[in-house]
This record gives structure tokens, sequence and C-alpha cells, in this order.
């Protein structure tokens, strides 16, 4: 749960970074989060009006976990031609966080009673 947790903390920081730094492809600029709030948006607004109904249905908001990778990748692709100390710590989280992840989702899974 934290690393997950972690890993939506850097999805917000990579989406924040590539509106800032990102000036020429406006779909990456804008649209990327702008999709994200209309599916998280529809997904909360579902959740207050039917809240038996829709809050047990994840699968609503599956989409915004692929827009995260996206602008995470795409964060880590373009802060692989830096050499800051920020663009070091940033890739640096982005393999632990998402290496950890796979590890203990493995692990997880692997080992889950029934």
């Amino acid at each position: 749960v934290w690393v997950n947790f972690g890993l939506i903390v850097l999805f917000f920081i990579s989406m924040i970074y590539l509106m800032i730094k990102v000036k020429k492809n406006g779909m990456l600029r804008f649209g990327v989060p702008i999709l994200w709030l209309l599916i998280y948006g529809s997904f909360l607004s579902f959740n207050v009006k039917y809240p038996y109904g829709c809050t047990m249905d994840y699968r609503y908001i599956v989409p915004t976990a692929f827009l995260g990778a996206f602008c995470i990748g795409a964060m880590y692709e373009r802060m692989c031609n830096e050499t800051s100390d920020f663009s070091i710590l940033c890739r640096m989280c982005t393999v632990v966080g998402t290496g950890s992840f796979v590890v203990l989702s493995c692990l997880f899974f692997c080992f889950i009673a029934y």
C-alpha cells in the first residue's frame, strides 16, 4: 500500500513536471491531465450519486493507472537527458518505486492464501 501511495505521489509530480516543462506537445501537456481529471471526477461523481453501486467497481478507475504509468514513463524519458540532482533523484525514485511494486506484487499474489 505504501509503495503504491509513493507511485501515486510520483505520478502527480510527473504530471506537474510535464505540464511545466513540455512546450511543443499540447496533448502531453494538457490532454493527459484533463483526461485524468475527467475520469477521476466522473468516478467520484458516481460514488456520490450511487454509493452502493459504484464504489465497489474498481474497473471505472483503472484507466488512471495507465495514465499514471504513461506520465511517469514520459518524465523518466525526459529526465534521462538531464544531469541535475533533481533528475537523478526522480530517476532513482522511479526505478526503486516501480521495481519494489513489481516484486511486492509478485510476492503478494504468489503467496496469497485461498
